[in-house]
Order: structure tokens, then C-alpha cells, then sequence
């Protein structure tokens, strides 16, 4: 499978059956990405499909269990806050299973998730976690880090330099090379955690 990214939140996941886009929008803005078959949103925008500009063949704004041209998906209910979505509303994380690789899409979580939260989720190989500004700080990342136990880190959201060494630094995770796109397969995964900061556009 592959990930680019187009956006502080945008992904473009693409397995050899389904190329899935996540949270295409941000603070009002459309990023520039290519058409995917899914679309995922981690909150709710009521101008979702049509500010996209963008055909999909599934839309899912929230949680439950999909399972779309071979590839699971699972939706579980978070929050923005560390307040069950009392100061800024509530999040989707998703787990989505790819060419037998485990992608976890944490969104806009604004707090560390819980044993039930990690539980529900399962198992996760490659974490799209957010860090700094509107995600959590590095001692929470940390945490959500050896909760989730994934084997590559992926920084998502508008993190500094400085923050993602903070991160590597808190989790004793090795930093790769930046690069604008990951080609994972179950036998490329590293043995111990890594983290891999993805450059926007798709170019390596």
C-alpha cells in the first residue's frame, strides 16, 4: 500500500483494491488531492461532499464497521478535548486494514485514548497520530504511542521540526529520512518503532 499527503490532515491511502482520502478539508480549505473511492471524516462538516469536489463512492463521517471492496474499516467514537468533547466536540479514529497493513487515523483527537479506545481499534502498524497545535502535546503522543504500540509513526497536523524530534526523543523511536511517499508491505514494516514525517504533495 501507499500514503501520500496532501493536506495537515489529508491522506491518500491506496491499497491494491481501495484508495481511501481522509478529512480532505481543513479549517474551510479543500486540499488539493487526487479523487479516492472512500472518503473518511474525523468531524462532522455539513459541506463535506460538495466543498470536496470530489466523487466517492462512500462517504463515512462517524463510527461503526465497514467493509468496502475487501478493506475493513472501523470507525470508533473519540473527542476533541480531553472533556468528552465538552470544550470542542467529538472525533472519529479509524482503523483501516490494507493490503495486510493495520493504518490508524487518529483525526483531531485531543486526548490520549483510553484501554477501550485502544481495544476497539486493535491492532495498528502505522499510526497517523496529530501533534502541536489542535492534536496532542508530545507527552500525550508519547502515551497514545505505547497504548496503540504501532511499528511506524506518522506526525500529522502542522507539527514543528522541533516537535516531531520531541516525539522521537519521548518515544526512543528512530527518525527516517522525510520522504513524500511510503510504500508499505507487512515485510517492510521495522521491527521496532520508527517515525516517518511525510513531506505534502507526493513528491519524494
Amino acid at each position: 500500500m501507499e500514503i501520500t499527503r496532501h493536506g495537515p490532515r489529508c491522506f491518500h491511502l491506496k491499497s491494491s483494491d481501495l484508495t481511501v482520502l481522509t478529512d480532505p478539508i481543513e479549517d474551510g480549505q479543500t486540499a488539493d488531492a487526487p479523487a479516492a473511492d472512500v472518503i473518511v471524516w474525523s468531524v462532522e462538516y455539513d459541506e463535506a461532499l460538495e466543498a470536496t469536489g470530489k466523487a466517492a463512492k462512500r462517504l463515512i463521517r462517524g463510527p461503526g464497521e465497514y467493509e468496502i471492496s475487501g478493506v475493513s474499516i472501523h470507525g470508533v467514537r473519540t473527542y476533541r478535548d480531553a472533556e468528552r468533547g465538552a470544550a470542542r466536540g467529538r472525533n472519529t479514529a479509524y482503523t483501516l486494514s490494507m493490503d495486510n497493513v493495520q493504518v490508524c487515523y487518529l483525526g483531531r483527537i485531543g486526548h490520549t485514548p483510553t484501554s477501550d479506545h485502544a481495544s476497539a481499534l486493535g491492532d495498528v502498524d502505522v499510526l497517523l497520530v496529530p501533534v502541536g497545535d489542535e492534536g496532542l502535546d508530545i507527552a500525550a503522543v508519547a502515551e497514545t504511542v505505547g497504548v496503540l504500540e504501532p511499528r511506524l509513526i506518522v506526525p500529522i497536523g502542522a507539527p514543528t521540526e522541533n516537535e516531531v524530534a520531541a516525539v522521537a526523543k519521548e518515544t526512543g523511536a528512530a527518525m527516517q529520512p522525510p520522504v513524500g511517499r511510503l510504500s508499505l508491505s507487512r515485510s517492510s514494516l521495522p521491527a521496532e518503532p520508527q517515525i516517518a514525517a511525510l513531506s505534502t504533495g507526493g513528491e519524494d
